[in-house]
């Protein structure tokens, strides 16, 4: 008998569900990661954190979630989160099958499209319909197909879904559900309304179309590296272009046929990857009939435990179980295609592991913005916080938050700017650092409030404001520092982006913890008053080209203010033109353009008076000497050895209006030989910058 072919099912809209998830998050550090690295793009894109919007405190599984804005990346984010943590654990797919929405997180695996690109696209997706089509719904029924026809329900609505032959689901308007809804219960018959907005898989749809395919010309996919099964196609496909992103979510869901299909090729090992199990359920159904010898298996379930079972679930399908007390942080794979790349490769050693650490994310601060939303434009934060323990593992190699972790690199220690922060950040550090609790009474008083309480509960808001987002970020940033060098890492260089180079300066021992504190207090409160003119991020473009269109189209009154990498780029200058920008920028081809929520053009020559202002508070101040190297964000270069003092006036006098280096500093220092970036604070958004860096290199 052949041995049974192991298959991935990705559900849509419909399986999810507040908290989805939350156990695994807080416990298994690839699916954390993942979730932690997309968030930061759907920040980028929607101006909005799915995983606080997931793990808000007060918000319950039961509580209605069907803002499509958010839902749709939420299901994509999960989904590819979860297939990259089985396959990490040696739980690879042969083939891979997509229900609706679903299918875009298949294609990601199956090597189509970057995951990057398919949550781009979902987020397009999403801002159409919201755009173009009026609110619907889909009504989920238990019972046979006939009763469509049979009992009038076709008047009102559609046929959106087959699932099994004893449930199906309806697509129709507002109005038209309604109708349905009372048909059904004076028939008594089980029905479910499902908790979305729009009414999937249906005509209602159409009024979208033109729109999310223009906005969707330039999107690229790669042929399949593995089986593709379409339930809209009910077969196989190829690749996945615009033309397939659309039909998943307009054409009827035909996943009973589509399985009876793929069972002629059977047997098969099903696993569910989506949130809810749904799939599976109606895999049971399907596989009670017929005598196949294909099993079923769900992963994450509305009923909680998501840790407890993933590891049964995983171990019942091969992987490794965890060891007790681990606390190991393997890196996350390449983001393409990575079913097949693990097939290559063989099962991961060490990716199943639990940190023994668990993190929580509920109560997370909405207060972090979409890239660039530091007055510097660093980009948002990913949600993950806390010490990560750097200590050396059997190997002799160091587990850290960066990248090209290994024995004996030269190493560089990266302190992130604003954008990283958010409530609860820091927790466990203020007690544990003694450098910190033995000025924690000067901290305060100099700056009127308890840092430790606005970092960890934010009682009034604050922390979204620049004025105090500087200095608590300058805090927690250090307070990550001095617990890194406890642990016994030493930097051989020092960056910070933005506001983190100040934490450079800290280490580097330019000055004490105070001192800065002292430096980062006021330039936060000169950039806060700061009310002139605006910024936009720039994704998809580089350098020259956004220089280009700028020239081309009249909009010299721009000025480039941070590029974050070589595909990610910030820009400056009056609000009209920064508005103008949108449209000019999209129509040259940039994949994304978003406002910041910024009070001024920061890192232009639109903030000098406040650059003269905080030359004049700086202007008395005497540093020391460096006793490691500093990279500039104004040079991208080491600060020089010669009159620290001078030096270092002049050059963070200049950043407040020069542009933020950050590509350059990159690239000098893997010139010069840097093999392991560690983040030096809360989040990966610098981490994630270095990886795109890597992959898109530019001149030192």
């Amino acid at each position: 008998m052949s041995t049974p072919k192991l298959a991935f099912m990705f559900s849509g809209q419909g399986s999810h569900y507040f908290r989805m998830g939350e156990g695994l998050y807080a416990r298994h550090p690839t699916f954390r990661r993942w979730m932690d690295r997309l968030d930061v793009l759907v920040r980028d894109l929607a101006g909005s954190s799915v995983v606080e919007a997931l793990y808000q405190e007060g918000r319950g599984k039961g509580d209605v979630f069907d803002r499509t804005l958010l839902t749709h990346p939420a299901l994509l984010m999960m989904e590819y989160a979860l297939a990259e943590s089985l396959i990490e654990a040696g739980v690879v797919p042969d083939v891979v099958i997509g229900a609706s929405l679903g299918t875009v997180a298949a294609a990601c695996v199956a090597g189509c499209l970057d995951v990057e690109a398919a949550l781009e696209m979902t987020i397009r997706h999403a801002r159409s319909l919201e755009a173009c089509c009026e609110r619907g719904a889909m009504i989920a029924v238990l019972g046979p197909t006939s009763l469509y026809d049979d009992a009038g329900l076709s008047r009102h609505g559609e046929l959106a879904a087959v699932n099994f032959d004893a449930h199906f689901v309806v697509a129709a308007t507002m109005q038209g559900a309604a109708e349905i809804e009372k048909i059904l219960r004076v028939k008594d018959i089980v029905f479910q309304r499902l908790a979305v907005s729009f009414a999937f898989h249906s005509r209602w749809l159409d009024a979208a179309e033109a729109l999310f395919k223009e906005r969707s010309r330039s999107m690229r996919a790669r042929p399949a590296r593995l089986p593709l099964v379409c339930c809209a196609r009910t077969r196989a496909i190829d690749t996945f272009t615009a033309d397939h992103a659309w039909s998943v979510a307009r054409e009827p869901i035909r996943f009973f046929e589509t399985m009876k299909r793929l069972e002629e090729s059977g047997p098969y090992r099903y696993v569910d990857v989506g949130p809810s199990g749904t799939l599976a359920t109606f895999m049971k159904y399907i596989l009670s009939k017929g005598g196949s010898r294909s099993t079923h298996h769900t992963v994450l379930s509305p009923f909680g435990r998501d840790f407890e079972r993933f590891t049964a679930a995983a171990t019942e399908l091969g992987a490794r179980p965890p060891r007790p007390g681990t606390d190991e942080r393997a890196e996350a794979p390449s983001p393409s295609g990575a079913a097949a790349d693990a097939r290559a490769a063989g099962p991961s050693p060490r990716g199943f592991e639990a940190a023994s650490r668990p993190a929580a994310p509920a109560g997370a601060s909405s207060s972090d913005r979409a890239v660039g939303s530091e007055p510097s434009g660093a980009p948002a934060r990913a949600p993950s916080d806390g010490p990560r323990p750097l200590r050396a593992e059997a190997s002799g190699a160091a587990a850290t938050n960066g990248v090209h972790a290994g024995p004996r690199a030269t190493v560089a220690f990266m302190f992130p700017g604003q954008g990283s922060q958010k409530r609860g950040m820091g927790a466990g550090l203020f007690d544990s650092v003694p450098e910190y609790a033995a000025v924690e009474r000067e901290v305060d008083a100099l700056l009127g409030y308890s840092m430790r309480a606005l970092c960890h509960e934010d009682p009034d808001g604050r922390l979204k404001e620049t004025q105090y987002t500087q200095p608590a970020l300058y805090v927690v940033n250090a307070l990550h520092y001095y617990d890194a060098i406890a642990r016994g890492q030493r930097p051989d260089y020092v960056a910070g982006h933005s506001l983190g180079e100040y934490n450079a300066l800290l280490a580097a021992g330019a000055f004490d913890l105070l001192t800065g504190l002292r430096l980062v207090k006021k330039r936060g409160e000169l950039m806060a008053a700061s009310v002139s003119g605006g910024m936009a991020a720039v994704i998809g473009m580089d350098e020259g080209r956004i220089k280009q269109v700028l020239t081309e189209n009249g909009l010299g009154t721009i000025d480039v203010a941070n590029f974050n990498s070589p595909s990610q780029i910030v820009i400056s200058g009056p609000v009209a033109d920064i508005a103008r920008g949108h449209t000019v920028f999209e129509d040259a081809g940039a994949r994304t353009y978003v406002i910041l929520p910024v009070s001024a053009a920061f890192h232009s020559r639109y903030v000098e008076e406040t650059g003269r202002a905080f030359a004049d508070f700086i202007a008395p101040m005497r540093f020391e000497a460096l006793r490691i190297p500093v990279i500039s964000n104004v040079s991208a270069r080491p600060y020089e050895a010669k009159d620290p003092s001078a030096t270092i006036k002049s050059l963070l006098v200049q950043q407040i209006t020069r542009p933020v280096q950050w590509v350059q500093s990159v690239s000098f220092l893997m010139a010069q030989g840097v093999k392991e970036f560690r983040e030096i604070g809360p989040g990966n958004v610098l981490t994630r910058l270095v990886q795109q860096i890597e992959r898109q290199p530019s001149g030192a």
